[in-house]
């Protein structure tokens, strides 16, 4: 198990390697486990309260804070993306992300938040139908696994979630860069899980 602090400064992940392409990381803050993300043979991703999250595949995680667009709507991502968010049912959302060859990726929450590796564009779709999406590199004060976002866009409540359901296109070649963003930093989120902490 290795441990990995978080965008918010408050809580970290312990991560563990439970096979080939399978991870469990446990959010833990002020000594209280808050979510568990877990991939087998798939990426996951969680929006802890504007504070986005993910694990992929190889047991990575980045997280960030802000950069959430509340849906549906059409919106453009980092990395040259874009994502077409609609709503399939009750706390059920699919974004369809786009780039320069057509649909890449289908995410799809059914209930939870699920995540995504775009060929190193990291994205969040929460149950809650807000997307955010970070570049990760070196780390920056902002993002402590080094993610790049636009400024923070959305207001709402905590949404978690676990297991992800996702279609990755392999013919698909992703978009090219665009330059990073400049990130207001938000307070932490509420180790409550329940109620933001408010500045």
């Amino acid at each position: 198990m290795r441990t990995q602090r978080l965008a918010d400064g408050v809580s970290k992940a312990e991560i563990s390697q439970l096979g080939d392409q399978h991870y469990r990381a446990k959010i833990v803050a002020r000594g209280s486990v808050l979510a568990t993300l877990e991939t087998n043979g798939h990426d996951d991703g969680l929006d802890a309260n504007d504070m986005f999250v993910t694990l992929t595949m190889d047991g990575q995680v980045h997280s960030w804070m802000g950069g959430g667009h509340q849906g549906p709507g059409t919106f453009k991502l980092a990395g040259g993306w874009t994502a077409k968010v609609t709503k399939a049912g009750e706390l059920r959302y699919r974004a369809q992300i786009i780039g320069h060859d057509g649909v890449a990726a289908t995410l799809e929450t059914k209930g939870h938040d699920v995540g995504l590796n775009a060929n190193g564009i990291y994205i969040v779709l929460s149950a809650g139908d807000v997307i955010s999406a970070a570049t990760c590199s070196a780390p920056t004060r902002h993002c402590l696994s080094g993610c790049a976002v636009a400024p923070p866009r959305r207001e709402g409540s905590v949404r978690v979630a676990l297991t992800p359901s996702w279609e990755l296109s392999p013919k698909v070649t992703p978009p090219s860069a665009v330059p990073r963003m400049a990130l207001a930093l938000l307070p932490p989120w509420s180790s409550s899980f329940l109620q933001p902490q408010l500045a």
